[in-house]
């Protein structure tokens, strides 16, 4: 009877209604207006950008192999290739939501006439723009007006993702505070702000675009390991590192005119003890290790040395005063000629390890205590064993230029070993794609993504590393003797101009005869051969072809590099090594 009740009850109701056409009108207005709300205020998923998905590399034939993924470029992008900045999800700022302090003054009349006059062209060098930064003489090919412009392009991208702010630090180098300078004039001029960090190594200014609320978005200014007479930009946006078409977009941006708005603010800002505290917090302290520290005159030697006495160790400071014409050797750790004065400290003070940082502080080196140098791709297997022990099954990225002993060990720890492209951006994009908690390159670049930010920082990895020498009570030559041996080469390079030596390698790929082995372009050219493998690819940050080999004898080492000189002699005789 209560059910019947009840459909009674609303048979009288709906008669009432159907008498009174105002009252069904409204509620139907109602329901319309219920319904366009739920579906615009839904949660929608993030959509993918075209042709960007993220997609797990696939092994290559030979088991022993790396594994390679040769179809995917970096699909954390963020500036599309024309240049057009784009956030999935995001619209690009309008005039309706800009504040009323932040849009562009009214012309006046005289502006209005400047503004038909034919603009005079302004024409910057395209070699700078280079596959993971942008890099040039400083003077010449890197001009304060060029700095300026840069400010204004990579504001406008800053404003049209949602950011209002960036982050600007710079190294050491004697151009650099004028190239700072006009970077930030050029950043305030759009109405974007800008936090100035100061003189820091390149992974202080990384570690702010993750700590600081305000923005992720970052520019340094430096060439890195280059000499004195560089200069450069490494430029971060959303925690990412600009790299290919990205760069190479941002020369027509700078041809185009981009109107004026109110100043932004420049904000100083000191995060150096900060930094020291979060590192050395981090870290197991070491047991009275004696370090001997070589900053090579560049930006990092005063927060390496902090943060190594932060966690324990007696530090003899090597080159650590800032000295923009690098007096006593060029800031490249990734040759061998640059480390004989901190393998001769080491053995002089009977030192457990020696360090060396190159000119911006990202990249490493380590030397034993009997004066070995032992070269990055040999620290990441010592990383990838302590890190994949606790991660089972995680990706451990390398690059072309690293030992193939990376494969079977990080195997054999359970990991996934994946080999990518040289370069930090690269990198540092293929590590947050692949989630890898460890990675690293044979020049030095070392990223923990493992109770770390996922970026590249000299000093934190020779925290690590000091971590796990004294909780395993063994200095690195007793390390190192654990793993198995190969001969190999450091990196040879060819001196070939900027604007051939890209040709250069499309004939080689184009024109090659190895038949034997198993052939990756991912970068370069490189070969596995059963004995051991070769590569050769253009530099990205320098005139020259670098090249490298490792085999399992000496004789096999040799061989391969005569085949690989026979290639390469075949397309120019010039071109030996």
């Amino acid at each position: 009877m209560k059910n019947a009740d009840t459909v009674g009850t609303k048979t009288s109701m709906l008669g009432k209604l159907k008498q009174h056409p105002l009252v069904l009108g409204i509620l139907f207005l109602i329901y319309l207006v219920v319904c366009y709300t739920l579906y615009h205020h839904k949660d929608k998923a993030t959509t993918a950008k075209p042709g960007k998905n993220k997609k797990k590399a696939q092994p290559v034939n030979d088991g022993d192999e790396g594994t390679v993924d040769e179809n995917s470029d970096s699909y954390l992008q963020v500036l599309a290739s024309g240049g057009e900045a784009s956030k999935p999800g995001q619209d690009s700022q309008t005039e309706e939501s800009c504040p009323e302090e932040d849009k562009p003054k009214e012309p006046t009349a005289k502006e209005n006439e400047e503004s038909t006059a034919t603009p005079e062209p302004t024409s910057f060098p395209g070699v700078v723009f280079r596959d993971y930064d942008i890099r040039g003489l400083a003077g010449s090919q890197l001009t304060a007006e060029f700095a300026h412009k840069l400010g204004k392009v990579l504001a406008t991208k800053a404003l049209d993702l949602g950011e209002h702010s960036i982050i600007v630090g710079c190294d050491g180098r004697n151009s650099s505070g004028e190239l700072t300078e006009a970077l930030e004039q050029g950043i305030l001029i759009t109405g974007c702000h800008v936090i100035h960090l100061g003189q820091v190594p390149t992974p202080l200014l990384n570690y702010a675009t993750h700590e600081l609320s305000e923005t992720d978005c970052g520019i340094m200014v430096t060439a890195s390991h280059n000499p004195a007479e560089y200069n450069g930009f490494k430029m971060f946006f959303k925690r990412h590192a600009l790299c290919g078409d990205e760069i190479l977009s941002l020369k027509s941006e700078l041809e185009k005119d981009i109107p004026e708005m109110n100043p932004g603010e420049l904000e100083v800002r000191d995060l150096s003890e900060e930094y020291v505290v979060n590192i050395a917090n981090d870290i197991v302290p070491a047991d009275d290790l004696k370090v001997v520290l070589d900053a090579g005159n560049g930006v990092a030697g005063k927060h390496a040395c902090r943060v190594l006495e932060a966690i324990g160790c007696e530090v003899i400071p090597l080159y650590c005063d800032v000295d923009g014409d690098f007096p006593n050797h060029p800031p490249d750790t990734s040759v061998a000629e640059n480390l004989a004065d901190l393998i001769a400290c080491v053995k002089e003070s009977n030192a457990n390890l020696g360090i060396a940082l190159d000119g911006d502080g990202d990249r490493m080196v380590a030397i034993s205590e009997s004066g070995k140098i032992i070269w990055p791709d040999e620290l990441l297997m010592i990383f990838a064993r302590d890190v994949v022990s606790r991660h089972p099954g995680a990706d451990v990225v390398f690059d072309v230029k690293s030992t193939n002993r990376l494969n079977s060990l990080i195997s054999s720890y359970g990991g996934r070993p994946v080999m990518w492209k040289t370069g930090h951006s690269h990198m540092y994009n293929k590590i947050l794609e692949c989630e890898a908690p460890v990675g690293g390159e044979y020049s030095g670049h070392i990223f923990f993504h493992d109770r770390w930010h996922g970026f590249d920082d000299g000093t934190y990895a020779a925290a690590r590393l000091i971590e796990i020498m004294a909780i395993r009570e063994q200095g690195l030559d007793e390390m190192v003797a654990g793993f198995e041996t190969r001969y190999s080469t450091s990196e040879i390079k060819i001196e070939v101009a900027d604007e051939e030596k890209f040709s250069v390698m499309d004939k080689l790929v184009s024109n090659h005869s190895f038949e034997a082995g198993n052939i990756s372009t991912i970068d370069g050219l490189r070969v596995d051969l059963p004995e051991g493998w070769g590569l050769i690819r253009a530099s990205n940050t320098s005139p020259a072809l670098t090249l490298r080999f490792e085999a399992d004898s000496s004789e096999a080492l040799e061989n391969i590099q005569a085949t690989f000189r026979q290639q390469l002699e075949s397309i120019d005789n010039k071109l030996t090594f």
